[in-house]
Parts: structure tokens; C-alpha cells; sequence
């Protein structure tokens, strides 16, 4: 899985409680010139401030970049527009040798404060 060597900063910005859940928000700021870990970035609920992770909301603004949580294996992967153009023009998922620049708000949803 992927760490945080060197990559994102994330920053919360508040929390607030609904219902029996904890609703967590975050700032995830990439600098561009660091790469994205092939295996995804690890994104543990303890690194959210959560016990468990129900769902997880990922705007990622204007950056041109789509993120996709994987809630088995608790990684966040980065996907990029693709180097080449033709008719079929799919995201590429980013590996270690792709930087990321981006600032990306989450909202993650779950249980218990950690």
C-alpha cells in the first residue's frame, strides 16, 4: 500500500455529528511534484479521525484529476487524463511515477471519534 512519504498534506477543516455518525471534513493538498504511490495512497479510518469508514465523498475541484476510494484495501487511488488523444480518451490510474497536483475536499461519514 502507499504511505505518506513526501506526498499530501491533509489538513481537517471541521467535523460535525449526524444521527449516530461522525461526518469528517478534510483538505488533501498534493504539491505536483511528488509522485502518487502505484498501490494507491493508504487512507486509514484512524487517519480520518474515524473508528469506520461508511462512506466517503471526494471532490476534487478543478484539478482535472478523478479519485476513487477502495474501501477493502483502504486506499485512495488518483486517475489522470490520458497522454494520448483518440476517440476512446480514458483516465489513466496513476502510478509511482505520476505526480499528482491537487487539492481535493473529503467528506468522510462513519462511526466513533478516534
Amino acid at each position: 500500500m502507499g504511505d505518506y512519504s513526501a506526498l499530501p498534506t491533509l489538513t481537517q477543516v471541521t467535523k460535525a455529528i449526524f444521527g449516530n455518525k461522525r461526518a469528517h471534513f478534510w483538505k488533501l493538498s498534493t504539491d505536483g511534484t511528488s509522485t502518487w504511490p502505484a498501490a494507491g495512497l493508504t487512507l486509514t479510518p484512524a487517519n480520518l479521525g474515524l473508528v469506520a469508514i461508511d462512506q466517503l465523498f471526494i471532490d476534487p475541484g478543478i484539478s482535472g484529476i478523478m479519485f476513487t476510494y477502495d474501501y477493502t484495501n483502504q486506499v485512495l487511488h488518483a486517475y489522470t487524463a490520458p497522454t494520448t488523444s483518440g476517440p476512446t480518451h480514458v483516465m489513466v490510474k496513476a502510478t509511482g511515477s505520476t505526480p499528482v497536483a491537487a487539492v481535493v475536499n473529503i467528506l468522510a461519514l462513519g462511526y466513533g471519534v478516534n
